[in-house]
Order: C-alpha cells, then structure tokens, then sequence
C-alpha cells in the first residue's frame, strides 16, 4: 500500500479505531473498578489487623501494667514486714535491756542483802551444804559443786525470766 491509499483508508478504519478505543476505555473503567475494589479490600484488612493489634497491646498493656503493680505491691509488702520485723527487734532488744536494768537495781535496793541470803540459801539447798557460793558483783550467787552450777546471779534471773515470757511477746504482735 502506498502512503496516498493509507491516507484514504483512515477514515474507513475510524469504526475500528472507535470499537478499540471503547473497548480500550471499558477495559481500564473495568481495571479502575478491580483496583478500587481491592484497594477497599486492603483497607478493611488493614483496619481490622490494626483493631487486632491495637487490643492485643492494650491486653499486654494491662497484663504487664498488672505485673509491674503486683511486683511493686510484694516489694512494698515486703519493705513493710522488713521495717515492722525492725521495730519489733528493736522493741525487743530495749524490752530485755530494761528488764535485766530493773532486776540489777535489786542489788541497790535497802531489801537486797535479805533477798540475797534467801539466794544463798536456795543455792545451798539445790546443791548441797559443800557447794562452793560466789557473790556476783551485779548481785546474786553462783552455786558450784563438781559439775553443777546453780546460776542465782541477779543477771541470770533476769536472763531466765526475760526467756520465759519471750513466748507470750509474739501475741503482742499479732
């Protein structure tokens, strides 16, 4: 075909041209359509694993939130009991140490020397007549024969009376 008859048969092709041309339009109408559609499909997708994973955080959230309180609250607890277990040891310690003051004051008291003739003759009378008796210097006796000792020193009678109502402090601190 020469370039004249091309010209010629242009117009004749212009239905043709017109046909592809719609087809051509219908066809990328169509894609549009496809890829808004998939587009849509996508974002839901998209929006519902967002939703997914916003509560799977705020769960983990509140469960290590939940965590960290509980582990703070036992911490507490325990630096609690740490500091009332203090104050109890230290209630304790200045209860024995006024007790055994107030038992060697004994020995100052104008009484004393009857009270200690009343020890001398309990410590003789446990061990016998040759027992070997010691005045203390804090007040009191210590009684010996062969392998017995009687301890009637005031300290030891504070010692052993201090022991005796240690049972009776636990209902103090309950």
């Amino acid at each position: 075909m020469s370039a004249v008859n091309v010209k010629q048969a242009l117009p004749a092709l212009d239905p043709v041209r017109r046909e592809l041309l719609g087809r051509a339009a219908a066809d990328a109408d169509r894609q549009i359509a496809d890829a808004r559609q998939e587009a849509q499909r996508i974002l839901s997708g998209a929006r519902d694993q967002a939703a997914r994973l916003t509560e799977t955080a705020a769960a983990a959230g509140q469960a290590a939130a939940a965590v960290v309180a509980s582990q703070r609250r036992t911490a507490l607890e325990r630096a609690l009991r740490g500091e009332v277990l203090a104050a109890q040891r230290d209630i304790y310690q200045q209860w024995r140490r006024r007790g055994a003051e107030a038992v060697l004051r004994l020995h100052d008291d104008p009484d004393y020397p009857r009270w200690a003739a009343a020890l001398r003759a309990a410590a003789a009378k446990t061990l016998g007549a040759d027992a070997a008796i010691s005045e203390q210097p804090e007040g009191g006796v210590v009684a010996e024969t062969g392998d017995r000792r009687a301890d009637l020193s005031l300290a030891g009678i504070a010692e052993r009376a201090l022991d005796a109502t240690v049972p009776q402090l636990g209902e103090l601190w309950s």
